[in-house]
């Protein structure tokens, strides 16, 4: 029997192929380094059980930051603290270095 429409089967493959890439998210782990991200709401959502306010709660993320989340991960799995204190620190420099006019 033939595919009467060949873009449909296309279609169903990306589609297929997106859905293992979510269900490869671990919402556990920080999608850049794959460290943990030690997520309160995650933590909260598999267990049941109230958490304090995450840590994530008290800081903000960069565009620049954001980003480098990749497309499946985002709003999937959070940025562990180490990615963003690098990110912070990486941002800085560059403030510092352009404020002395350094190249």
């Amino acid at each position: 029997m033939r595919d009467t429409a060949p873009g449909a089967a296309k279609a169903l493959g990306a589609e297929l192929a997106q859905d293992a890439v979510l269900a490869a998210v671990d919402p556990t782990r920080c999608p850049l380094c794959g460290g943990p991200n030690t997520c309160a709401m995650e933590t909260a959502r598999a267990t049941g059980q109230p958490q304090p306010p995450c840590w994530c709660t008290q800081v903000s993320f960069s565009a620049e930051l954001l980003a480098r989340v990749p497309a499946a991960a985002r709003n999937k799995a959070c940025v562990c603290a180490r990615c963003a204190a690098a990110e912070n620190t990486r941002a800085m420099q560059s403030v510092t270095t352009r404020a002395r006019g350094d190249r």
